[in-house]
């Protein structure tokens, strides 16, 4: 009778074991597995975000570059300042590169002009004289020198005018001078060109002569946009020549 009821014991304890197994079992599966596995998509998804959020912060940093440098590339042809200092060191590596002479240079505007005054916008900015040097050429700013009729601008945009007058030894070296203007990076518009040719050659002992020109040019500025005055590209200016004597043709390093 113990015997059998060992067995009994034995086999209700086993089938006890089975029930609690089988209950832990489908417990784990039923309740503890889900809410892992929805706990693993939540950290992939977090994941996910994360790297999402990296990336858009990334691009708009890259976006803000990509804004700076465009508004320094854009303000090399527009600049909201007028530039006249880099413009005149463009005029003169042109000068240089095509072997001309600029003799007089005539400037239509002052630097009161990129003031902006609501009360008188659209009204034509008051002109004052301005002189300056530049090499052993005489370069004079003055006001009314603008022969040209008036050129009507979109609203804002605003242009300095230049009368150059110079000499060339031929009419391509002229033409080469014309040309590197219009190459520079900043816009600049040809108003008018007047020059004169050669004489007839009638002599072998006849001079050489030279082609004179009057040359009218324009260059645009937008000065309504101040916020973007930090952003002026800078002045693309010579380096020091480290010369001692100014009358010196060359540096004092090449000379030692």
């Amino acid at each position: 009778m113990n015997r059998e009821i060992s067995k009994k014991q034995l086999v209700f304890a086993l089938l006890a074991l089975i029930l609690i197994g089988g209950i832990a079992f489908g417990g784990y599966y039923l309740f503890i597995k889900p809410v892992n596995e929805k706990m693993d998509r939540k950290q992939s998804e977090l994941q996910v975000a994360s790297q999402q959020l990296t990336i858009i912060e990334n691009n708009l940093q890259q976006m803000n570059d990509q804004k700076v440098m465009s508004t320094i590339e854009l303000q090399k042809q527009v600049p909201v300042k007028r530039l006249l200092d880099q413009l005149l060191l463009d005029i003169e590596k042109s000068e240089i590169i095509s072997d001309t002479n600029i003799i007089e240079m005539k400037i239509n505007g002052t630097e009161s002009d990129e003031e902006i005054d609501l009360s008188r916008e659209g009204s034509q900015p008051q002109e004052e004289n301005l002189d300056t040097g530049l090499n052993t050429n005489e370069y004079n700013e003055i006001s009314g020198a603008d022969p040209l009729t008036e050129e009507k601008l979109p609203n804002g945009i605003r242009k300095v005018s230049i009368v150059l007058n110079g000499q060339a030894d031929t009419y391509f070296k002229m033409e080469s001078f014309i040309k590197n203007l219009l190459d520079l990076k900043r816009i600049v518009k040809v108003e008018s060109l007047k020059y004169t040719g050669f004489d007839e050659i009638v002599s072998v002992m006849q001079e050489d002569q030279m082609v004179d020109f009057e040359l009218a040019i324009a260059a645009y500025y937008y000065p309504e946009l101040e916020d973007l005055q930090k952003d002026l590209p800078p002045l693309d200016s010579p380096r020091i020549s480290n010369k001692r004597n100014p009358l010196s043709s060359f540096s004092e390093l090449e000379a030692e």
